[in-house]
């Protein structure tokens, strides 16, 4: 789960390193932010000379996968879970398109589910 004030690793060539979660959108009754979630974040650390993004920013960003345990029953109780918190950063005025070019390493399959296709074409596979 993502939290306000949890340091997120940004999962895309946008420049940004490290981001903190400062809101989280789409909330339906639930406190935490899962895999897919659209979360409101402010830059912490950044790559210089990178003109796409600046430390202290604040941007969106799409949840694509999370240190806790995500299970699935659909495929007969199979369990998923990665080392660290990470985001891509998306641009709101574009109808939520990522930021950077390419997005490094894989993305839950519910990031599709909630039609972020082009963070998905993007990625470099799906679990």
């Amino acid at each position: 789960m993502i939290y306000p004030g949890s340091i997120l690793i940004c999962n895309d060539n946008s420049g940004a390193l490290t981001a903190k979660c400062i809101g989280i959108w789409n909330l339906s009754r639930r406190r935490g932010a899962k895999a897919g979630a659209l979360i409101l974040v402010t830059i912490k650390t950044c790559l210089k000379g990178v003109s796409k993004v600046q430390k202290g920013s604040v941007h969106y960003g799409i949840v694509t996968y999370t240190k806790q345990i995500l299970s699935r029953a659909s495929r007969g109780g199979d369990c998923l879970w990665f080392f660290e918190n990470s985001i891509v950063l998306v641009s709101k005025k574009n109808n939520y398109l990522p930021v950077g070019t390419r997005v490094l390493g894989p993305v839950c399959k519910e990031v599709r589910q909630r039609t972020f296709i082009k963070i998905v074409l993007l990625s470099a596979g799906v679990f």
